[in-house]
């Protein structure tokens, strides 16, 4: 009989997909959906449905494991630290990065921020998912209980034709608020474009909402919501070269995305950016736009494909499924024989 596992999320992301996905084949997981809201009275009542859950279902439970730190992971690692059992904690990102110049992160609310940290401190082992995240936990909770464990990409689905790649230059993110606009650097996207009129610059997961916010920008700008996974891989295919001009990033699956369809990656050197890249692009240290427009156009220029099926390799041996797999077994079945 498999042993039983608590599995706690905010969101059915494919991240938390893909773990669970690899937790169902070593155990028997049961799961609970936190999703974010507003409001007080429904945090409120979240929090007291997820408390009765817990007392319902972990008595039988070998361990509990959380994808991110933030209001519902306060009880179950609180309740696991009290009840002896092993609590793996994933932290992505949002629950230890502040960025106050457009209010994001958890740690900007008093209250999530305890919840937070709490977590981290009470947790067996916190699960990070780049070296950057790593080196944040030790920052915020130095006494916290922390291992790698990179994020991964679903490396067989995403796969180059050559033989379609334009002078095309792509981005691609959730981007639905002016928050996420500034985060994930599109004003710093379009300011490129602006200044290299020659080339078609894309964006992939602008809401048509937050385009009327912008307003006008330049027409060798082409925009997409958020497009299916076959319409998304054929404009990798498409584009050689990828941009992530972001503020800050945890990790960054699209740019692995991108990588394995053939494109080159250049990304400003912020989080985890230059960490997942691995030296096969371009790594910029400022945003200032005409040093970006020139590498762009070097990346352009040069494209080589035998680079990019270096980049290729880099990208499965270092961030595939299989490889998150055995070392998240190897992490949650070490622990259970302490």
């Amino acid at each position: 009989m498999k042993p039983k596992i608590l599995f706690i999320y905010s969101a059915n992301s494919t991240f938390v997909k893909a773990d669970r996905t690899i937790l169902e084949e070593k155990f028997d997981v049961n799961n609970f959906c936190f999703p974010g809201t507003n409001g007080l009275i429904k945090m409120i009542i979240r929090q007291i449905s997820l408390l009765f859950w817990l007392l319902i279902n972990i008595w039988k439970a070998k361990s509990i494991y959380i994808w991110f730190a933030d209001y519902h992971s306060f009880f179950p690692t609180v309740l696991g630290k009290l009840l002896f059992k092993d609590v793996f904690l994933v932290i992505g990102g949002y629950d230890v990065i502040h960025l106050p110049e457009i209010k994001y992160g958890s740690l900007k609310n008093p209250i999530r921020k305890f919840c937070t940290l709490k977590s981290i401190k009470y947790a067996s082992k916190n699960l990070a998912v780049s070296n950057y995240i790593l080196k944040k936990i030790g920052e915020i909770v130095p006494e916290a209980k922390s291992v790698l464990c990179y994020n991964a990409v679903k490396s067989d689905l995403f796969q180059p034709n050559y033989s379609v790649k334009q002078n095309v230059i792509l981005t691609v993110g959730i981007i639905d608020s002016l928050q996420r606009f500034k985060l994930k650097g599109i004003d710093i996207f379009l300011e490129v474009a602006k200044n290299t009129p020659e080339y078609e610059f894309i964006i992939v997961g602008i809401t048509n909402e937050l385009l009327k916010q912008i307003g006008e920008f330049s027409s060798n700008v082409k925009t997409y919501p958020i497009v299916d996974q076959k319409e998304l891989i054929e404009l990798y295919q498409e584009a050689k070269v990828y941009c992530q001009f972001s503020m800050v990033e945890s990790f960054c699956l699209t740019l692995n995305e991108a990588m394995l369809c053939g494109s080159t990656g250049i990304v400003l050197n912020n989080g985890a950016l230059s960490e997942v890249l691995g030296g096969y692009g371009k790594i910029l240290e400022n945003n200032e736009i005409n040093n970006a427009k020139d590498e762009i156009e070097k990346l352009i220029q040069n494209f080589d494909k035998n680079v990019s099926e270096e980049a290729r390799q880099y990208v499965r041996e270092n961030y595939s499924i299989s490889r998150r797999k055995e070392i998240l077994q190897s992490i949650m079945l070490d622990n259970q024989g302490n």
